[in-house]
């Protein structure tokens, strides 16, 4: 067994590091498969910025709730089914010429609408 001097005096086994080596590679490896597995998965995800509307039905008031967020979906479709997952909902889906899909909700007897567009 061959003694190694390292850093800080002190010792270790060639075996020992030879090991050590060994299970870096792997670990680099696995992290290769992992991220080309992942860019894989992803293929089918866009990246889209948000725009949710809730109308008020007040006729007096004109304001409504906006929220804007970024999110990463394979379809917004879908991602609208989920949100409103157990409820009864009706939709109506615009895609404009630019490319952004809007869907005009209607669930609880409020209005709302949600725009996706492609970040």
């Amino acid at each position: 067994m061959k003694l190694i001097y390292g850093k800080k005096d002190s010792l270790y086994c060639e075996k020992h590091l030879q090991s050590a080596g060994e299970t870096v590679t792997q670990m680099r490896e696995m992290t290769k498969e992992q991220i080309v597995l992942q860019k894989r998965a992803g293929e089918n995800m866009k990246e889209y910025e948000v725009i949710w509307e809730i109308f008020n039905k007040c006729p007096r008031n004109q304001m409504r709730d906006v929220f804007v967020d970024e999110v990463e979906i394979e379809d917004p479709e879908e991602y609208v089914k989920n949100k409103f997952k157990g409820k009864e909902v009706t939709y109506e889906k615009t895609v404009l010429e630019d490319g952004t899909i809007i869907f005009d909700i209607q669930t609880s007897q409020i209005k709302q609408r949600c725009s996706f567009t492609e970040i």
